[in-house]
């Protein structure tokens, strides 16, 4: 039997669920419990059995608090042999493997149909948390769960891009004048009415638009409607599915994937106007989408971006207005 060693550090295993803005909310989540327990957070995105990213966080960003490690340190001897939380998992919080379950689905006068499901273990079925509330005596706290909302913005304060990472920027954005108007449009799981927003465009005509988008044909679409505005599309998308491309994404293609979602954030959060396009299905008040809403809190506080930024001096005040 494990026994705890009194000071030894106790940790919060995080392996967050879904796409980029829900990964940082967890992450998020997770942090805060560990400032107010006494924890640091573990973030293992490149766990073998995850359906996500399928690299290191650390790859892309490096930590600026102690409490925030980017990379899983632990063996996976030492995760079996810890006293872990939810308890179902001893023994094996370095193999379990999970899947996602509905667990109801309710109405509300204002919003028809919301669905409500979590991230289980597939072995035991029961959910992969614990209390954000309570103050565990385990040593290992394990949460595999997906979940949006702006709590990312906070988390990318706790975070700086690798160089690397904001020279890929440097270069895109180089390929594009100045100034440049953007939107995100979501059109796989989750569904935009864009053409409003096409009309709007053409009325328009301004000289280029980054569209950040999950599916081809809205590229497409975008492009053959927008004759007068030069339409830029970095993201090499896997096709027209209602799979979204975080979902789709083979392990061999995960640097590619991960990378343009990161870069597709940032350029939209140096793009001057961004325009905001509402969903159809998302669950938020706004109908944006977490990604999208992200951008625009980016977008709208230049001293956050440059911080995660590294505080890049090139790229400072490159915002310019657009009529």
């Amino acid at each position: 039997m494990f026994h705890q060693v009194k000071n030894m550090p106790k940790y919060v295993l995080c392996r967050p669920q879904n796409g980029f803005n829900d990964m940082l909310n967890q992450i998020e989540l997770c942090c805060r419990y560990a400032q107010r327990y006494d924890r640091q957070v573990i973030v293992d995105t490149g766990y073998r059995h995850t359906m996500y990213f399928k690299e290191t966080f650390s790859k892309y960003f490096s930590s600026r608090q102690k409490i925030l490690i980017l990379d899983n340190p632990l063996s996976d001897e030492e995760l079996d042999r810890f006293d872990v939380f939810p308890k179902f998992l001893a023994g094996r919080a370095s193999s379990y493997e999970t899947d996602w379950r509905r667990l109801i689905e309710f109405r509300f006068a204002l919003r028809p149909l919301v669905k409500a499901g979590r991230f289980v273990d597939k072995t035991s079925g029961r959910p992969i948390w614990f209390s954000l509330e309570r103050n565990y005596r385990q040593r290992l706290l394990v949460h595999s769960q997906g979940g949006g909302g702006l709590m990312s913005f906070d988390c990318l304060g706790r975070l700086q891009a690798r160089t690397w990472l904001v020279d890929r920027l440097e270069e895109r954005l180089s390929q594009m004048p100045r100034p440049y108007a953007a939107v995100h449009i979501r059109n796989t799981d989750l569904t935009t009415d864009y053409a409003p927003l096409l009309t709007e465009l053409q009325r328009r005509k301004l000289p280029a638009l980054f569209l950040a988008t999950d599916n081809s044909s809205v590229v497409e679409e975008f492009r053959a409607s927008l004759p007068a505005t030069k339409v830029f599309s970095f993201t090499l998308l896997p096709g027209t599915s209602g799979t979204p491309i975080h979902k789709a994404v083979a392990l061999k293609d995960a640097p590619q994937l991960n990378t343009d979602t990161i870069l597709d954030l940032l350029t939209l959060a140096f793009a001057s106007p961004l325009l905001l396009a509402k969903t159809r299905n998302a669950e938020s008040v706004s109908k944006l989408s977490g990604f999208s809403m992200l951008a625009a809190e980016l977008n709208q506080n230049e001293d956050a971006l440059m911080n995660l930024l590294g505080g890049r001096k090139s790229l400072r005040g490159q915002k310019l207005s657009v009529s």
